[in-house]
């Protein structure tokens, strides 16, 4: 992962690869400044530099949205999965009880009467 930079990681390093500045020198006390022609130039580039930086954190925060709306999604559809998986757990519980309870109501009801033509007797 340290291998791998930033987009603005990126477009700094490609900026600074395409760009050379011209230093201001300094002799006695006084500047000497950069012609207007080169100040604008180097204007232009800080622009285009800040340009690629802003698009690059564009596109890096659409994609932690991204990935963030993925995560959410699937923490949803696991939870759906979960409730679903408990549901049909309950259901099944519950028709196994029924059948058990349907199953000795049947055999209730030979001995039920057996025990009444024993009292008839």
């Amino acid at each position: 992962m340290q291998a791998e930079r930033s987009n603005s990681q990126n477009a700094r390093a490609r900026f600074e690869q395409s760009v050379t500045f011209q230093p201001v020198f300094a002799f006695d006390n006084q500047l000497v400044n950069l012609s207007y022609c080169n100040r604008r130039k180097q204007e232009r580039q800080y622009k285009q530099l800040s340009d690629w930086e802003r698009a690059a954190q564009a596109v890096e925060n659409i994609r932690k949205e991204e990935t963030t709306v993925v995560e959410s999604q699937t923490e949803e559809d696991d939870d759906n999965e979960n409730q679903n998986k408990h549901e049909q757990e309950r259901l099944q519980q519950e028709l196994d009880r029924r059948a058990k309870e349907a199953e000795l109501q049947r055999l209730r009801k030979p001995r039920e009467e057996a025990e009444k033509q024993r009292r008839k007797e």
